[in-house]
């Protein structure tokens, strides 16, 4: 089932990122739309890497249930954490997350 089992070589598996400050490189993002499954609040969430390790970056979006406050919140923080990527075009938050893929910042985890 499985020939060539004993010679595989496996990439070095990437351990998570810890707390503090990191210059990461953005590899790839999902949205919660891609799960038409998915019943909580919406979400997009980026997958970042460097040499030391692998984060995701998860960022709470808005629906019927959001207050006013949180949306603006919310949306203020995506938007930042955006043009700290470089990116400077907002018509569409799915071509500004593409916009972001091999970018570098820096983040801040804990």
């Amino acid at each position: 089932m499985f020939p060539n089992l004993k010679n595989e070589k496996l990439e070095d598996k990437k351990s998570y990122l810890g707390t503090g400050v990191h210059t990461v490189t953005i590899k790839n993002y999902k949205s919660s739309y891609d799960n038409a499954e998915y019943k909580g609040t919406p979400f997009i969430e980026f997958l970042v890497e460097n040499e030391n390790g692998v984060a995701f970056l998860k960022f709470t979006a808005i629906d019927e249930h959001t207050s006013e406050a949180a949306a603006k919140v919310r949306t203020q923080i995506f938007k930042r954490f955006l043009i700290n990527c470089g990116i400077d075009g907002f018509e569409s938050h799915d071509d500004a997350c593409r916009d972001t893929i091999g970018r570098q910042v820096q983040v801040c985890l804990s």
